[in-house]
């Protein structure tokens, strides 16, 4: 070692650097176990191996002046930085001023300035993801091992192959020096030009053991020495992409290339048949198909306490209770009354009990035998034995499908099939199924059961296995049909005929018939076809999503001897770059349906219940008030299910497109059985893929996107469907997901400028509406407030502890008391509507750098507290109705940048018309009003409109001066106005904080209402406008449905509101119609709809 340092000494200067570490840091987060080995000795020690004249700094020179003595300045933490005070003072402006002037800065890792530390108190100053620098850092998800680049190879930095950690924070910049970047070239260590200076910064994370310590530290020493001496090269990322041979690849190419996918079934040249007019509808099946489904027998035992020879002879069944399959074990015994409801108080925790017992179902059924039959099962969750007559004939795991048993030679004319559902898994990281249930989240009473249909059925002579169908040309109805069709002994020959006719809508029918075979075994072929005069499936809001039937039949010596029935939509879903281009580090983003690109409003769907009680008139009631909303996407996410046939067959029908996840949230992927996710995988596709509203397949939420678990997944998709993209995870690629916003306590001002080129996910939680909480509330809790540590209300929060009122109370105290329930339910969700709009609105005028947004979440598995915007009893809280106006394919917006004025100064507004379809083509002009606490006008400002459409339209930047007084609470009213008519509105208040609860303290005015057949008309009979005017409908709000709410009423106006009353969760309508129509300034007008 010496004889290289003396080497080094006599090629390269000595050059002088200073580290900032010890106490004038903090260690508390990545570094926290590691903070023995960051000391600045030992960085120190390492430094002055590579040459360099390393000092330790004192609080005293953190000053402009010292700094300038020193080459390079290096921290050695993560996050943090030492301030005296608060964020952003003094040191900040040295460390500035010392980059500026050629200074080298080797910044904290991770967020580099996210935590100032005051050096005097020790007081941590937190959440700071803008830096003075100018610099935003974002989360970001590199796979690894890392590599260097071409550039960090010129200037000889270490291989960092080995090093165990990957880019998880990164900043963005305009030129920049990549260096070290990961596997899917998301940048690790990067120098950014500053003045005369450079910043130097690692966005690996979060492990910061020696291993990684030692690489970092050599590596910043050599980028240290190449700025010195003028040898770092910063370059656009277009340009970095061009010099490593990568330009013109998206993230899509490279994990194309890594998983090496077999050819998809539509991937070979098609045959080109035509269709013939005529079609035959609705055929009946020739083979006979037993339904199980309905009244079995369910046992429950300890673990390993069945005697399986006594039940499977009929003996013990004695103390069986009834279970309507499909359903969970909890579902039956709710319904035979041996747990309480267990949606109800604590009684989860009774039926958690439940499912760690072994659990026996019988079924007797009558087949004629003596011919091929097959007994399927849909979906058991999630392990089990299988017996028939007493024959064991199998065990399978994994509840998305399966398993399948040939039982020819077992079946009798009179027959008994029993199933042993195992006890729960008890750890949800070492299985493959809905995971939100098993206590990280809402509730912890993971479901199990035979939860999908059984069926016995004749196996035909030859098997349509396969019916594949996906859109060539949408424009031209150009359709592509894959068929698989086995014989079950010798070759297999005949016709398949197919018949295509709408579905949803009259038209004509068409047919085509094609001799097939022979072949051996089984004959696969791939068409493609035009349907006339077509009529394609569009997501909601940009057109119809017109449907179509296709009935499939093969035909042998002139006898149909099977059929199979599906439903498809015409329609294709591409993905294209952002405007920037591809890139190796993001997916493409822009969603591109029937050749349009489109900007995607959506949220994320968690499922309807943890207990698996998935009635087609549940999923209804959600998915219609999704499509209220203009909804166009729902990320069925990795903590919920593989959805369910019933939900997609209804989001066909609504044009509301899926982005499905497999169940996988933070799981350990090597406990899991290959030729279980295999299955899952291959089962899934199959399934769904003929479905027009499934639009992207993604391998699970919030993990790291790697392992072989991942690849599989990502390869099943491209080999069986081929017509849909496939993501790792989410975020990753590109998208974010950020709760800086309740989780991070941030003030809602954060939300003002949460922007990325696509969000997954992003909200705050709000408590059920009163009725709906009062449901689950315990008796003895209901008049109770604030709620105790120990109570239900608590045991029915996100995490089950008293610390989510911290950040409940957080925001709810700036809009209301919250010295009750009901003045708490008015406030967190006031809260979280303001929080969640204004994220949706300036997302969408951000198109096309911004392609989409999906907020977190439309609905709950469980009754309580949570993010949802529906609650679990299917009552829309105050957010749907500002979701609804956010996301209106025709509306006008205000941005702005906080939501405290200041008395005397302007209140500055940019204002947007958003226009999906592109259809205002009319002259018009938006009128911005302020409005003072009185409700007077105090300042208004008009701009105009021209006559020519665009998506997103930037209509100017308005100033309203803020008066003096009256000016808590202050409202805009934002309006659309055409011919005197308002076509649009939204409005927007401010200055809400200084008097919690005085947006509900407003001047007074009144309303009437008056039926008018299915719509309602409201009208504002008072002098003063109708602030947020709404329906309180208690006894009947779990089946209300309501074009609008939340809205504005001037003096004298009135509006037409569409009254309907759907299903609830439980299938029912109530008899009590009854609900008022009230303002936050008016008091409720009783209506009772007949």
């Amino acid at each position: 070692m010496l004889p290289f340092l003396i080497a080094m000494a006599l090629v390269q200067p000595t050059l002088k650097v200073g580290i900032i570490a010890d106490e004038l840091v903090d260690y508390s987060t990545w570094a926290k176990p590691y903070a023995s080995e960051w000391t600045g000795e030992k960085i120190a020690h390492i430094l002055r191996e590579e040459g360099f004249d390393a000092h330790l700094l004192t609080r005293e020179q953190l000053n402009t002046a010292s700094l300038q003595q020193f080459d390079a300045i290096l921290i050695a933490t993560d996050h943090t930085y030492p301030e005296y005070g608060t964020w952003g003072g003094a040191v900040a402006k040295s460390l500035v001023e010392y980059v500026r002037r050629g200074g080298i800065y080797v910044m904290p890792i991770g967020v580099p300035h996210y935590i100032a530390k005051d050096v005097d108190t020790g007081k941590l100053d937190a959440n700071h993801w803008e830096d003075f620098f100018g610099l935003r850092a974002t989360v970001v998800h590199g796979t690894r091992p890392l590599q260097l680049t071409r550039h960090g190879r010129e200037l000889g930095l270490p291989d960092p192959h080995g090093v165990p950690a990957q880019p998880v924070r990164a900043l963005q910049y305009e030129r920049g020096a990549v260096l070290v970047w990961s596997t899917n070239y998301v940048p690790c260590m990067v120098a950014i030009p500053y003045g005369k200076g450079w910043l130097i910064h690692w966005g690996g994370g979060e492990n910061m053991d020696t291993t990684v310590r030692d690489y970092w530290i050599h590596a910043a020493s050599r980028a240290v020495r190449a700025a010195k001496a003028g040898q770092l090269k910063a370059m656009t990322r277009a340009e970095l992409l061009r010099e490593e041979g990568l330009e013109g690849k998206s993230l899509d190419d490279i994990d194309r290339e890594l998983f090496a996918p077999a050819p998809s079934p539509l991937s070979a040249s098609p045959v080109h048949v035509r269709l013939v007019p005529g079609a035959e509808r609705a055929l009946q099946s020739p083979r006979k198909v037993l339904s199980l489904d309905g009244r079995w027998e369910m046992l429950g035992v300890d673990k390993g306490r069945g005697d399986e020879r006594s039940l499977l002879s009929g003996r013990g069944w004695q103390d069986s209770i009834p279970a309507e399959i499909p359903c969970s074990v909890q579902t039956a015994l709710f319904k035979a009354g041996k747990i309480p409801d267990p949606a109800v108080g604590f009684n989860d925790v009774i039926a958690r009990r439940e499912v760690e017992k072994e659990w026996w179902f019988r079924k007797q059924f009558e087949w004629r035998p003596g011919q091929p039959t097959r007994l399927v099962f849909d979906g058991v969750d999630y392990s089990a034995t299988f017996y028939l007559n007493g024959v064991r004939l199998g065990e399978h795991e994994g509840p998305f499908g399966g398993p399948e048993f040939d039982i020819t030679g077992i079946v009798r004319e009179y027959n008994t099939l029993i199933v042993r559902v195992d006890p729960i898994p008890p750890d949800w990281r070492l299985v493959f199924k809905t995971n939100c249930v098993y206590g990280w989240h809402y509730v912890n009473c993971p479901p199990i059961g035979i939860w999908r249909s059984v069926r016995v059925e004749q196996i035909p002579p030859a098997e349509i296995e396969e019916l594949f169908l996906a859109t060539a040309d949408a424009t031209k109805g150009i359709v592509s049909l894959y068929a698989k069709v086995r014989a079950q002994q010798g070759f297999c020959e005949g016709v398949l005929r197919w018949d295509i006719y709408p579905a949803n809508f009259e038209g004509e029918g068409y047919h085509c018939e094609i001799p097939v075979g022979p072949s051996a075994d089984a004959i696969t072929a791939h068409w493609q076809f035009q349907i006339p005069n077509v009529r394609q499936w569009w997501p909601n809001g940009l057109g119809e999503p017109y449907l179509y039937w296709c009935e499939a039949r093969f035909i042998m010596n002139g006898q149909v001897v099977d059929t199979r029935r599906t439903r498809f939509g015409v329609r294709t879903i591409e993905m294209r770059p952002l405007p920037d281009g591809a890139q190796p580090h993001l997916y493409n983003w822009t969603f591109v349906v029937n050749g349009r690109p489109t900007f995607v409003k959506g949220t994320n769907w968690a499922t309807v219940d943890a207990f698996l009680r998935l009635e087609e008139h549940r999923y209804r009631r959600f998915l219609t008030l999704a499509k209220d909303a203009h909804i166009q996407i729902l990320r069925s996410w990795g903590g919920g299910l593989v959805e369910t046939d019933t939900f997609y067959d209804l989001c066909d029908e609504l044009g509301i497109m899926v982005w499905q996840e497999f169940p996988l949230t933070w799981q350990n992927f090597d406990a899991i059985r290959l030729a279980v996710a295999d299955e899952i995988a291959v089962r899934s596709v199959k399934r769904l893929r003929n479905h027009p509203s499934l639009v992207l397949w993604c391998g699970g939420n919030e993990h790291g996107g790697e392992g072989w678990l991942i690849e599989l997944l990502g390869r099943r998709c491209m080999e069986l469907d081929g017509t849909r993209p496939f993501h790792r995870t989410d975020p990753y690629g590109g998208s974010i997901h950020n709760y800086d916003v309740y989780w991070g306590l941030q003030p809602l001002e954060r939300n003002l400028n949460l922007v990325a080129p696509f969000i997954g996910e992003f909200g705050l939680a709000s408590p059920c509406a009163v009725e709906s909480t009062l449901k689950y509330l315990p008796g003895s809790e209901r008049d109770k407030w604030p709620p105790a540590d120990d109570s239900a209300f608590i045991h029915h929060t996100p995490t089950f502890t008293p610390q989510n009122m911290v950040h409940l109370n957080r925001y709810a105290k700036e809009f209301d008391l919250c010295n009750d329930l009901q003045s708490f339910t008015r406030g967190s969700q006031m809260a979280q509507a303001t929080g969640l709009r204004v994220v949706l609105e300036r997302m969408r005028t951000r198109w096309d750098q911004s392609t989409g947004v999906i907020y977190y979440k439309l609905t709950d598995v469980y009754p309580g507290v949570s993010w949802s915007t529906v609650d679990w009893y299917g009552v829309p809280k105050i957010a749907h109705y500002f979701v609804q106006r956010a996301f209106a394919p025709l509306q006008v917006v205000a941005l702005f940048d906080g939501f405290d004025v200041e008395s005397g100064k302007a209140l500055q507004l940019q204002v947007y018309l958003l226009d999906d379809r592109e259809e205002w083509k009319e002259k018009a002009q938006v009128r911005v009003r302020l409005f003072n606490a009185r409700l007077r006008e105090v300042a208004q400002k008009a701009l105009d409109v021209q006559a020519a459409p665009a998506r997103v339209r930037l209509l100017g930047e308005v100033k309203l001066d803020v008066p003096a007084g009256d000016a808590w609470p202050l409202l805009v009213l934002v309006e659309l106005v055409h011919n005197n008519t308002v076509v649009a509105h939204n409005f927007y208040w401010f200055n809400f904080r200084r008097e919690p609860g005085c947006l509900f303290a407003l001047p007074r005015t009144t309303l009437s209402v008056r039926r008018d057949g299915e719509h309602l008309v409201v009208e504002n009979t008072g002098k003063l406008p109708a602030v947020g005017v709404h329906f309180h409908a208690p006894t009947c709000s779990d089946s209300l449905r309501l074009s609008e709410s939340y809205f504005w009423l001037h003096p004298g106006e009135r509006h037409r509101i569409r009254i309907a009353f759907t299903p609830n969760t439980e299938g029912k309508v109530p008899s009590d119609k009854r609900f008022g129509v009230g303002a936050w300034n008016a008091d409720y007008v009783s209506v009772k709809w007949e």
